[in-house]
């Protein structure tokens, strides 16, 4: 079986480096996208995106309209946003954003999914990933992403006490 990939659609520092690495200890393979067309999204082995939101990046469009290349080719890809801004600060700009660009989407953040707060599934919204997340959720972000990317299906979630319910199957029913 191949290994799992996940596109690096709007490439920055960050996401090179701290979560890249997180990615990798999840068991995916990083795949960067520095420029032009997002080609790689039509590789079956892929398993989601991870798009920054930060100005300087070496692909010129913005991640509003990464997100929408992304949703019209592949709708149901489980997408990560990954930001230098604390996430509860940041979430609402992102979900304007979202909505301007024609594919408005819920936001889970990783804190909330660690907390087991919200269900959503991945198809229906995005995962907004903030570096100070990252630390305060050590070594459980691997889990937490594959949980995300897989939808909630491939790593048992009742192994994990404080991950059960934060995700729906993949049926997509939701849970308050």
């Amino acid at each position: 079986m191949p290994p799992s990939k996940i596109l690096l659609a709007r490439p920055h520092p960050f996401i090179m480096g701290a979560m890249a690495d997180a990615l990798t200890r999840a068991g995916l393979v990083p795949v960067s996208q520095s420029t032009g067309p997002l080609g790689a999204l039509h590789d079956p082995d892929l398993v989601g995106a991870v798009i920054s939101t930060a100005v300087v990046s070496s692909v010129t469009h913005g991640y509003a309209e990464v997100y929408a290349s992304i949703r019209e080719a592949r709708p149901r890809l489980p997408v990560i946003f990954a930001t230098l801004v604390e996430s509860p600060r940041f979430a609402r700009t992102l979900g304007v954003a979202l909505a301007r660009s024609g594919w408005p989407s819920e936001i889970m953040t990783l804190d909330a999914m660690q907390a087991g707060r919200t269900a959503v599934h991945p198809s229906e919204a995005v995962l907004l990933v903030d570096e100070a997340a990252m630390e305060r959720s050590g070594d459980r972000v691997p889990t937490l992403l594959r949980a995300w990317l897989s939808g909630g299906d491939a790593i048992p979630l009742a192994a994990d006490a404080d991950l059960t319910g934060a995700l729906t199957s993949a049926t997509g029913a939701r849970r308050s």
